[in-house]
């Protein structure tokens, strides 16, 4: 069950306009993997986006501003894993 449901996601991302840069694909024929999945470009009204997939799937979020990506972050039911990526150290 889980496995198709990742695999749902991925689609509904691919489906919603999120750029899929890497994976989305089942491996091999036996067992239930899945390829580690990247999608860049994601919006935060996208099902990617709102809901915990609990698989390898990693949704990018560009933001402006530290405000922005707090405000972003809390926005959220969930919220079990998160990280933030930047050029500037000192934030």
């Amino acid at each position: 069950k889980q496995h198709e449901k990742v695999l749902s996601y991925i689609e509904s991302g691919k489906t919603e306009g999120a750029k899929l840069m890497t994976g989305g694909k089942r491996i091999g024929t036996k067992g239930y993997h899945i390829e580690p999945t990247v999608f860049a470009d994601v919006k935060d009204d996208m099902k990617i986006a709102k809901e915990e997939i609990f698989g390898p799937v990693m949704s990018i979020f560009k933001f402006s501003d530290m405000d922005e990506a707090i405000e972003r972050g809390n926005n959220t039911s969930y919220g079990l894993a998160a990280a933030v990526c930047t050029k500037s150290i000192d934030k």
